[in-house]
């Protein structure tokens, strides 16, 4: 209102209304604080921006970047060394390219509008699932909201093609990088299944005795519980040899942002040293997988870190006959994310020297 005021009272004060509106002997005070504004709101955005990548990761809704925690009090509180560049580098790009905070005004608007209205959504689903309202308390309260968010985005739409298309652009890029990597994690889940073989087989090959075992424990990474990991059978399809305890992991997800202690790690013993376990971790938290198994298994599986073997898969990928340019193109794209993704070796905490990689050839 201020500043509407000022620029009624001379139109000429249009080119900074802001800072005309204070007197000559506070303009530079004013500047220094709106100067110390934007770096907090900028950390502010940082910050945002490396919690949704860590939360997104362990959704596993895009690939594992490498994540620094950087206190030991706050578990949110984390730094992304490859986001942090990626902002720092669109951020120069922007302000090439813009020129000025004027040209920029149709993005900011369409974006936070859109934020609003996607804001209000959520809201409306955190209430039914969360605080369990009744649909039409929550409807009635979301109706409340869009309403007027509806009309700050009708406001903004006409500033689309004046610079409001590029939070579109960014939020489309992202959406098909975050549907690729599903679909690709997908598929490779199905080939999983197409080529494992069951867990009995496994283990009558055990009772029979042909299988030549080793002392120590194994510990073999699967992304279904289910199943047999591949590792596993290019193991002992290639070395021909089990060790005389295998631990069977899956890494589950939870939709929570904690996972309860108590109930962290299930167990299931299947015979002739084969264990089946399941670790369960909050979205939030860091899936510290030794320190879990130390503190969690039962003392008659015997885990001993310094004589425990990690074995991870490591595939490549090939489209199947037949595949379409688009299919090749998913893939291309799948195979850059998974090539770049931090290694499961840092984003489990696995010991490097006790880490084993078999690799797997996926037909997608």
């Amino acid at each position: 209102l201020g500043q509407a005021a000022l620029l009624t009272a001379d139109p000429g004060a249009i080119r900074s209304p802001f800072f005309l509106l204070a007197p000559e002997f506070l303009r530079l005070p004013l500047t220094i604080l709106a100067t110390c504004a934007a770096i907090v709101a900028s950390q502010a955005l940082i910050s945002g921006a490396f919690s949704l990548t860590a939360q997104a990761v362990q959704m596993a809704i895009i690939p594992r970047f490498r994540i620094h925690h950087t206190s030991a009090q706050s578990i949110g509180q984390v730094f992304v060394p490859v986001i942090n560049g990626l902002l720092a580098l669109a951020c120069i790009i922007l302000v090439i390219g813009f020129g000025t905070s004027t040209a920029l005004a149709g993005a900011y608007g369409v974006a936070i509008a859109l934020t609003m209205v996607i804001t209000s959504m959520l809201f409306f689903f955190a209430a039914r699932s969360v605080w369990k309202w009744k649909w039409w308390k929550a409807a009635g309260l979301t109706t409340v909201f869009l309403l007027v968010d509806g009309m700050f985005l009708m406001a903004n739409i006409t500033k689309i093609v004046d610079g409001g298309w590029l939070p579109l652009v960014i939020a489309a890029v992202l959406l098909s990088l975050m549907l690729t990597w599903l679909w690709g994690r997908k598929r490779l889940s199905e080939q999983g299944d197409k080529q494992s073989l069951p867990t009995e087989l496994l283990i009558k090959e055990l009772e029979r005795g042909k299988i030549h075992r080793v002392s120590g424990m194994a510990v073999f990474m699967t992304g279904h519980k289910a199943r047999l990991p591949g590792a596993l059978l290019h193991n002992l399809k290639h070395n021909q040899v089990a060790h005389e305890r295998i631990l069977l992991l899956h890494v589950q997800t939870l939709d929570e942002p904690y996972a309860d202690a108590t109930e962290i790690l299930e167990h299931e013993i299947l015979g002739q040293g084969l264990f089946r376990v399941t670790l369960k971790f909050g979205f939030a938290d860091t899936p510290d997988v030794p320190k879990a198994l130390l503190e969690r298994l039962p003392e008659g599986m015997e885990f001993t870190p310094g004589k425990t073997t990690y074995f991870l898969g490591q595939e490549t990928y090939r489209v199947g006959r037949g595949a379409g340019w688009f299919d090749r193109i998913r893939l291309s794209v799948f195979e850059t994310m998974a090539r770049n993704a931090s290694p499961a070796t840092a984003h489990f905490m696995l010991p490097p020297s006790r880490v084993v990689e078999l690799g797997a050839q996926m037909t997608l």
